[in-house]
C-alpha cells in the first residue's frame, strides 16, 4: 500500500490492486480456483491493512484462512506440492 499508494491510493482501487496482485503470486498453481480464492483472500487482507495499518494482523489472518482452506478440504487447490514447468 505504501509503495503504489500515489498510484492507486489506499481506498477501494488500493485494496483491488492489492488483491490482483497477491493473486497473481498464486498463479504457478495453473489452477483457476487457487486464484480466484486468493484474490478473495487478497481482498480480505487488503481491507485489514487498510483499516489497521498492521502488516502482522494481515499476515496472521492470512495464516488462519489458509488453515480454514486445509480444514474444510479445499486445500488441494491451493498446495500442489512443486511448482510444475512445462
Amino acid at each position: 500500500m505504501q509503495r503504489y499508494g500515489e498510484l492507486f491510493g489506499c481506498g477501494w482501487k488500493g485494496v483491488v490492486a492489492s488483491a490482483l496482485a497477491f493473486s497473481f503470486a498464486h498463479i504457478t498453481y495453473w489452477n483457476p480456483v487457487a486464484v480466484f480464492l486468493t484474490f478473495a483472500g487478497g481482498l480480505l487482507f487488503a481491507a485489514t491493512y487498510v483499516r489497521t495499518r498492521s502488516i502482522i494482523l494481515s499476515g496472521i489472518e492470512h495464516a488462519l484462512y489458509g488453515n480454514l482452506i486445509f480444514t474444510i478440504g479445499l486445500g488441494h487447490y491451493i498446495y500442489s506440492g512443486a511448482v510444475r514447468i512445462g
